[in-house]
């Protein structure tokens, strides 16, 4: 696997993880405490691949290079000012890119020496909110147990009024 297909590796698998991660928590179909999200989410899907690689174009039109040329160059910033980090894997540097991307406010510099990066600007989470309903489309719980019609919030089993808006969840029966 190349460099750059690391990096774009790193890059879905953050968005997926905040997707998949959101349904989970909103939905309350999973105990998500204490776990690793990317240990145990459903495989990448393609989605998140396609929003990624737009993502890495992106970053590389603004910089003018390279995925795999950043990457060097942010080797080489370490190297030159000796900082050791732990997270400075290709797939590393696709989370931090994620996360810099959405203004989550973790960086690859809060590990890493500083060089000359720009980033596009993705806060609000265009990819984020696709890739939750995408999870929510495949939760088999959610099929089970879905969302309010009137305001699209999820409640829990057995709940006759939405805890989001007050409508009723019952189904009405058709004569």
């Amino acid at each position: 696997m190349s460099v750059r297909s690391e990096i774009v590796e790193g890059i879905a698998e953050i968005l997926w993880a905040e997707g998949w991660s959101n349904h989970v928590e909103e939905h309350g179909c999973k105990n998500l405490s204490g776990q690793e999200i990317t240990g145990i989410m459903p495989p990448i899907p393609k989605d998140a691949y396609e929003y990624a690689e737009k993502w890495a174009r992106e970053t590389e039109k603004m910089n003018g290079k390279s995925l795999g040329e950043l990457y060097d160059e942010a080797m080489e910033a370490n190297e030159r000012e000796h900082t050791r980090s732990r997270r400075t894997s290709p797939r590393d540097f696709g989370n931090s890119l994620t996360f810099m991307i959405e203004g989550a406010g973790v960086s690859w510099f809060d590990d890493n020496a500083e060089f000359d990066l720009e980033v596009p600007d993705h806060v609000g989470g265009e990819a984020t909110s696709d890739l939750m309903f995408l999870a929510g489309s495949t939760c088999e719980a959610a099929w089970e147990n879905p969302a309010c019609p009137e305001c699209g919030a999820f409640n829990q089993p057995g709940d006759t009024k939405c805890r989001n808006c007050g409508e009723s969840l019952e189904k009405d029966e058709e004569d």
